[in-house]
């Protein structure tokens, strides 16, 4: 049996300049040392710190803060949430979105790598966003996430959406790590603020009417999409359906 006129090719071999494009640089342990990292600030923000005399949030000053590792008072923390849950309450089940658009997946408590995704989409106050849910457990900064997006819609209503994940309930916050992360930086009276909140996120967005968003997947019961209208989404939701 013959071999194919492919199969006599000589094999290509590679260079050390087309290999070394295939590896990554490699750091030492030593390089990655940090001599010394500054404590978090020990002062809470204040209400006062984040507003002002201005109904919108200083959002520089916030992610400073955050970033750092910085805390809230309590009632600066309960005021962002609730001001953010007026204005998602307000929003219908399916919110409809022009284009351009950035929609955002699941964070999972992952501030620092959410803040490398804004550096990609670019200014909030210039760019429109759709995020997708699922904001909170596993990582460890959910606390410092909710509360940056949420002071970000209060700033931005109308080009900053949010979406309710499977994960903004009080199920999956118990089960795994939002509801002990809560009650350890702010206390229960957050964590409950925090559920109200989640319970007023919208489900579902409609992108330039073409594109359908949505956290997981859409429901068997659900045939049309005027029927995302219908639903009270202001519960827990269930565990299927």
């Amino acid at each position: 049996m013959k071999k194919h006129p492919h199969q006599n090719q000589p094999i290509k071999k590679f260079t050390h300049a087309s290999s070394a494009k295939m590896h990554r640089k490699v750091y030492s342990s030593a390089d990655r040392v940090m001599d010394s990292v500054p404590y978090p600030p020990a002062h809470l923000l204040t209400i006062k710190d984040i507003f002002g005399t201005s109904d919108k949030p200083n959002l520089s000053l916030l992610l400073r803060h955050l970033e750092a590792e910085g805390r809230l008072e309590l009632d600066a923390a309960l005021t962002i949430m609730i001001r953010g849950r007026e204005l998602t309450a307000r929003e219908p089940n399916l919110i409809e979105i022009g284009t351009p658009v950035t929609i955002v997946g699941d964070i999972h408590g992952q501030f620092f790598d959410m803040l490398k995704m804004f550096e990609k989409g670019g200014d909030v106050a210039s760019n429109r966003y759709l995020f997708l849910g699922d904001y909170v457990d596993r990582g460890q900064f959910s606390v410092e996430v909710v509360l940056y997006l949420w002071a970000i819609k209060i700033s931005y209503p109308d080009t900053f959406f949010l979406l309710r994940g499977n994960h903004e309930c009080r199920n999956l916050t118990v089960y795994f790590t939002f509801k002990d992360e809560c009650l350890l930086k702010l206390g229960a009276i957050f964590y409950e603020e925090c559920m109200k909140s989640f319970d007023c996120l919208p489900i579902a967005a409609l992108v330039q009417g073409q594109l359908f968003c949505i956290h997981g997947c859409i429901s068997p019961e659900i045939r049309y999409i005027r029927e995302i209208a219908d639903i009270n989404r202001t519960i827990e939701p269930p565990t299927k359906g």
